[in-house]
């Protein structure tokens, strides 16, 4: 009996496939889906950074902007040094929802950083208000110091940073000095070619303060004290829960945010008035240019003794030795009594003999001239007869001895922490603790825009204020910005440390230091948030 068996279709294969298919390309479906939202979350995200970048962007433009006016203008506007009004939390992008609101913020350390760094202000920080480490060196022809008393001045200005060692002092010299001949306690190319790797010396001005890392002896814990996020001031957590953690070398405590918060390579002023105008040169070679141009801010007397100084010299004391003036200084007994004010007409075609040290030479000087048509010559007194009666900020913001228009170097005696001030000639501590007590901590006060005010108040004596004037101003055209651009619902930030040159008639960026990877260093209650549409920043 044969036996036929018979298949049966397989009905449901078919179903089973389009099932397969189906999860397949819905899973295939899901996973593009996801990526797509990756990618638009990644996309927003990568806006909403460069968003933030923006803002910041417009705290440096707008600050290029406010440091393109005058000092008298800057007043009017309260200030740069701290004013939350103009530097918090200011408004970029508005929006009712906090997570789209864009602000920047400018902060700077405390004046008295070195005091107490947790110190925090709404402005600019004035470079000139630092050491210009790369000035040290650099011989002043106002200062009358020339070789080894430059670099006995150099030493003594790093040796008055706190913590600082003869070895590092030396080692920093030795590397922006141009010989190979190492100091005392120094180091030279013999040192540096014997390390692993080997380099050698700058023998020149550095290029960054972060270069002193390179110095034999310099620790980034010395440079940088313990300010890990670079945000200016010491954090809790910077210093843990041991609020008297310090580093410290051989011969003190390094201040908490380091010496770099002493130390500049950029610090500058115009060499113009307070209201903006150009100073005039009363070292300038041509005489009848000098005299019209003084005749035009001062009475005509006072542009002739200035002329006839230039042209003759000072008649000088008995005491005092010159070839180029012994018969003044034998005479000069005998003419104090004939000194008169007398004006008349000078030959301004004659060139200059001498040159001033500083606009103070001018006080209590007197001078031997004859005048045009003149039988004889007589001795002139100055018209600023002595500081307590010469109107000395007026004097120093008119007059100038530099032919320069950005002058280098010199230090805001407004601003510097008294460990800048200790390094300068003559300086004791008694003088810069009178300094510091007295000086106005308001931007709206003008009494103290030159640094000859410590004079007028007795601190120093004449003497030691010609000295000092070659090494100081009532403050400086460089500034740096730390801006945070930020949105008030958190989210992505952008910080950065920005110095702005503003000797030149449009203020240029010098240096912009990324600072973003380090956090962005302050929470969002102290930068400030705005209400929308214009509020007043809240801290």
């Amino acid at each position: 009996m044969k036996v036929t068996f018979c298949r049966q279709p397989r009905r449901g294969f078919v179903l089973v496939i389009v099932l397969v298919v189906i999860v397949a390309l819905s899973l295939t479906a899901y996973a593009f889906t996801e990526l797509m939202l990756t990618h638009n979350d990644a996309a927003r995200l990568t806006g909403r950074q460069r968003q933030a970048a923006a803002a910041l962007q417009s705290g440096v433009d707008v600050t290029r902007m406010l440091l393109m006016s005058d000092r008298a203008e800057r007043l009017e506007m309260g200030g740069f040094d701290d004013n939350p009004e103009i530097f918090q939390g200011v408004n970029v992008v508005d929006d009712a929802d906090v997570r789209f609101r864009a602000n920047y913020t400018i902060v700077a350390p405390g004046f008295q950083h070195d005091a107490d760094p947790t110190l925090l202000r709404f402005g600019l920080v004035d470079e000139s208000s630092k050491l210009n480490i790369n000035m040290l060196l650099t011989p002043l022809e106002t200062s009358g110091l020339t070789g080894s008393e430059i670099d006995e001045l150099a030493v003594k200005r790093l040796m008055a940073l706190p913590g600082m060692t003869d070895e590092i002092a030396d080692a920093i010299l030795d590397w922006l000095d141009a010989d190979d001949e190492a100091r005392e306690y120094g180091a030279e190319i013999e040192y540096y070619s014997e390390l692993n790797p080997p380099y050698v010396p700058k023998n020149g001005p550095l290029a960054s303060v972060e270069e002193l890392l390179l110095v034999r002896g310099m620790l980034p814990e010395y440079l940088f004290g313990l300010d890990i996020n670079r945000n200016g001031v010491l954090d809790p957590h910077e210093v843990g829960s041991n609020a008297e953690t310090v580093v410290s070398t051989a011969t003190g405590e390094i201040p908490p945010l380091g010496w770099a918060a002493y130390l500049t390579l950029h610090s500058a002023e115009r060499n113009m008035t307070f209201d903006g105008q150009p100073r005039i040169n009363i070292n300038q070679d041509d005489l009848q240019t000098l005299h019209d141009e003084l005749t035009d801010v001062f009475d005509r007397y006072t542009a002739t003794f200035i002329v006839a100084h230039r042209q003759n010299g000072p008649v000088l004391n008995t005491n005092t030795s010159s070839d180029d003036h012994e018969n003044e200084d034998e005479a000069d007994d005998e003419e104090s009594d004939t000194a008169t004010m007398t004006d008349g007409p000078l030959d301004l075609s004659r060139s200059a003999r001498s040159q001033f040290e500083n606009v103070l030479a001018l006080i209590d000087a007197r001078v031997r001239v004859r005048y045009q048509d003149a039988e004889e010559e007589i001795t002139i007194v100055s018209p600023f007869v002595d500081p307590e009666s010469t109107d000395m900020q007026n004097l120093l913001d008119r007059l100038t001895v530099y032919e320069e228009e950005a002058v280098v170097g010199r230090i805001n005696i407004n601003r510097a922490s008294r460990h800048v001030l200790l390094g300068l000639p003559g300086m004791t501590d008694e003088i810069v603790d009178q300094i510091v007590e007295n000086r106005n901590p308001s931007p709206s006060q003008s009494a103290q825009l030159h640094p000859s005010w410590i004079l007028k108040s007795g601190f120093v004596t004449s003497g030691e204020m010609e000295a000092l004037l070659p090494f100081l101003n009532g403050g400086g055209d460089v500034h740096t910005a730390q801006i945070i651009g930020y949105y008030e619902g958190l989210g992505p930030f952008s910080r950065a440390e920005v110095m702005i040159d503003a000797t030149p008639a449009m203020p240029r960026v010098i240096q912009f230091r990324d600072l973003t990877h380090l956090g962005r260093g302050f929470p969002v209650s102290t930068l400030g948030a705005n209400a929308v549409n214009g509020g007043t920043a809240n801290p």
